[in-house]
């Protein structure tokens, strides 16, 4: 064979192999960098299923923190997903450009409605939160409660709550304009308030709904699938370009063993080259074994600015920047001294005029023939990419100090204080409010109030920055003020402040006229020194003004263990007993017996065909708790409506398991009011049986004050058969008029009353005028806490039509009735 047809074979054996091999090593790394794309991809999937589940929650507390972290996640993910299909295989196997880039657009839409939706959510449960508490705290106002409950557990699934809301605000506003004079005011403006809620609300159901559309969710599902279309065919391919690169390696390895003794060297500039061919880095840089440049590409040239003649011989100190430590030099050093591999994800360079370049490095030792040659530098230009992340940290953490300062104020807000608290800073927090800020509130414009409340705060900043106080401003909403205090003597101090105000009036000027506030009182909670197991500075703080406003004092200190502190304890105890039953199934019912007084009276055994259904809750050690020890807190909670409804489920399991017995539910003013109780009641009536055997309760002592609701409550409820039974009546809030309105069937006189029968001439005043009522108007009665002979006896004397209590039958079991 001739040298030059041998040469020939071998140049194409090569080439083949070249090909084969750069392909195959392309692809797989294609394949790898696809393993990394879906990865992302199924991260940014969760992410958005995250985001889209807190934006559709309604008015709740939201942990900011967490979403904005699922928002940095997210842009980090996008960010890798980008780096990604910057490799250009990918680009050709999964042709998903359009895709990120439509993606990357609806990611900054979302963060937008993200930003908006936080915004938006803190005030309007803000808001909530402040109507909730005039309506628990004037009685006046005490109608409302169950209005801004509702408000409280709107989500966004549909916009039908909110409207109902609306429609309900809007009635209720009628019916407060023709309220006296001296509560009208009272009502509308509250109610003002409500109108607000709502107009917030459909806002965010509107920000909510915006956000599902940009229908993110699939794009991304699209880019999966585009993995999962191609990836047969990218193992298909490198399996080819495999098998290509080992005949072709096997082919040149037979033409070199056939050529060996005709050819030994071949030309090292050809085999560097042919190295760099084979990586994926823009420039290359060679030197020789005493580490002199021999050798850079075009794509050196262009990004460091000299050229080739310009380079050659010099060391490649001359790129060095000196930003790194010595430390990161030395390594560097060491590795080319000790002819090591060496690589960096960032290095910083300096470029012929002097600018900085940021480069992906990796530096490999060159052998020929057994001897070291030199080194070759491979390197990927980064500068644009860095750019970029700084300017995106740059504006986060704007954006972090934006959401970290109150807006009226200029002070530090509740996301900055618990910045400080999760840091576990030295210090105390000092609560401060102004007395009778409330009644402020009804007197004055919204803009008066927070021309006050600026001035308030000027005035705040000013005697602290006089008197020297070792502290710094933060106000939450409204009068909500607080310090965080790294003085000596927080008492000495707060005295500064209360004089302050006492001697200094605030005077402010809104449109051209003029209010003035003289000697504001302050009301001030001081909190520990540090946390405890149970409560941090900030909510000892909250907790000390609090049991200051309710002692009616100027100022109370927090202490461990104290009232306040077992009380926010046992709150917390008595709702994570009622979350691990509602979790575990553990909320149960027992029944007690309503007793014929005819049939006590012709002497027969008793036995009850008419059972009442009362709730218990057993814990984790199966230790039963009774209604007394847990129901008065989850109706400030979220978990009450819950309850009712395991109630309500076991009511009508038991009518269909003992079909000869009648069995009565208990429901509050805020189950009737309930759109979610409603609809559960409606599904369980229309299920059932024999609605006849079901009796409602409705709690009269927690003075029903719209009778329209609950009269056409009670309607509904008559439509399918069941009847209707009127608890504790007599206990305070009885009206005989009002009742008349009511389709009842049955009136439960109050247990405290049947028990002073045998002895208060009053109490027998009163229940024979009940029963007299009740009588003329063909209602039942029951006498509840029958628990002696005595008692019984004067039940009897009365004509009652039921008896309930101790003495008949104690509640017992499902099981055993």
């Amino acid at each position: 064979m001739k040298l030059s047809n041998v040469k020939y074979f071998i140049l194409v054996a090569s080439v083949l192999l070249i090909i084969f091999a750069y392909r195959g090593i392309a692809l797989n790394n294609s394949l790898k960098d696809g393993y990394e794309w879906q990865n992302s991809i199924l991260e940014l999937r969760a992410l958005n299923e995250e985001i889209d589940r807190y934006m559709r929650n309604g008015v709740r507390y939201i942990n900011y923190d967490k979403l904005n972290n699922a928002i940095r996640n997210f842009d980090a993910n996008y960010t890798k997903l980008n780096e990604i299909s910057g490799f250009k295989d990918i680009y050709l196997i999964y042709d998903d450009i359009k895709l990120i880039e439509n993606l990357k657009k609806l990611f900054i839409k979302k963060t937008e409605l993200v930003d908006t939706y936080i915004y938006l959510n803190a005030s309007t449960l803000s808001f909530l939160l402040d109507c909730e508490s005039l309506a628990k705290q004037d009685k006046d106002l005490k109608e409302y409660e169950s209005l801004f409950l509702r408000m409280r557990s709107i989500n966004f699934d549909s916009i039908t709550p909110i409207t109902a809301l609306e429609d309900d605000v809007y009635i209720m506003m009628n019916k407060a304009y023709v309220l006296k004079d001296e509560i009208r005011a009272k009502h509308v403006s509250l109610l003002g308030r409500a109108n607000f809620i709502v107009s917030a609300l459909k806002i965010l159901k509107e920000v909510s709904d915006k956000n599902i559309n940009l229908n993110i969710a699939t794009y991304l599902k699209q880019l999966s699938d585009n993995y999962a279309k191609n990836y047969d065919d990218i193992i298909l391919t490198l399996q080819t370009y495999i098998i290509g690169a080992i005949l072709s390696f096997l082919v040149l390895f037979g033409i070199i063993i056939f050529m060996f003794y005709k050819q030994k060297m071949l030309d090292k500039l050809n085999f560097m080259q042919k190295l760099a061919i084979d990586s994926n880095y823009d420039s290359i840089l060679l030197t020789d074994k005493n580490n002199k440049i021999v050798y850079v590409n075009k794509t050196f040239e262009e990004t460091n600015g000299y050229t080739l003649n310009e380079i050659i011989g010099k060391n490649p100190n001359i790129l060095k920047s000196h930003l790194h430590k010595d430390s990161y030099y030395e390594e560097l050093k060491q590795s080319i001294k000790k002819c090591l591999p060496w690589n960096s994800d960032e290095i910083v360079s300096r470029a012929k005029d002097g600018k900085f370049i940021h480069e992906k490095l990796k530096i490999l030792p060159f052998s020929y023939d057994g001897e070291h040659e030199g080194f070759i530098g491979l390197k990927m230009d980064k500068t644009h990419e860095t750019e970029i992340i700084r300017e995106l940290e740059s504006k986060n953490e704007q954006l972090k100090a934006q959401s970290s300062i109150d807006k009226l104020t200029g002070f530090g807000n509740y996301f900055s204080m618990n910045e400080i608290l999760e840091n576990d800073q030295d210090g105390i927090v000092i609560s401060l409010g102004i007395k009778n800020y409330n009644n402020l509130r009804f007197f004055y414009q919204t803009k008066i109030i927070n021309a006050m409340i600026l001035a308030f705060a000027n005035t705040l900043k000013l005697c602290v920055e006089t008197s020297e106080i070792n502290a710094r401003l933060f106000r939450f909403q409204d009068d909500d003020f607080y310090l965080w205090y790294n003085g000596d003597n927080a008492i000495r101090d707060i005295g500064y402040i209360q004089d302050y105000f006492g001697f200094n009036e605030i005077e402010v000027e809104v449109d051209g006229e003029r209010e003035t506030l003289p000697g504001i009182r302050l009301v001030v909670g001081i909190s520990l020194n540090t946390d405890t197991a149970q409560t941090n500075r900030l909510m000892q703080a909250m907790l000390a003004n609090q049991q200051a406003r309710q002692l009616n004092n100027d100022i109370y200190e927090y202490k461990e263990n104290d009232e306040i502190e077992l009380r926010y304890q046992k709150n917390q105890v008595v709702t994570q007993l009622i979350e691990y039953a509602l979790e575990n199934d553990t909320v149960i019912v027992e029944c007690q017996g309503l007793f014929d007084i005819k049939k006590l009276q012709n002497g027969e055994t008793p036995k009850a065909n008419y059972y009442e259904v009362l709730v218990r809750i057993i814990d984790q050690n199966g230790k039963i708790h009774y209604p007394g020890e847990f129901l008065e807190i989850a109706q400030q909670t979220q978990l009450y409506t819950q309850i009712t409804k395991k109630i309500i489920e076991h009511g009508f399991k038991l009518v269909e398991r003992y079909p000869e017995y009648t069995f009565s539910i208990n429901l509050s003013g805020i189950d009737m009011v309930d759109s979610s109780v409603r609809e559960f009641l409606e599904e369980k009536l229309t299920a059932c049986t024999d609605p006849t055997r079901v009796c409602f309760e409705i709690l009269e002592s927690e003075e029903i004050g719209d009778y329209d609701v609950i009269n056409s409550f009670i309607k509904h409820i008559k439509e399918y058969g069941s009847k209707i039974s009127i608890d504790d009546f007599g206990s305070g809030y009885s009206n005989y008029y009002r009742i008349l309105e009511l389709d009842i069937d049955t009136i439960k006189i109050d247990g405290s009353i049947i028990k002073k029968l045998p002895f208060d001439k009053n109490a027998q005043y009163l229940v024979e005028t009940i029963v007299n009522f009740a009588s003329k108007q063909n209602y039942k009665t029951v006498a509840e806490f029958v628990s002696n002979e005595e008692i019984l006896e004067k039940v009897k004397e009365f004509n009652i039509t039921y008896a309930q209590g101790f003495l008949l039958g104690k509640p017992s079991p499902v099981d055993k009735l």
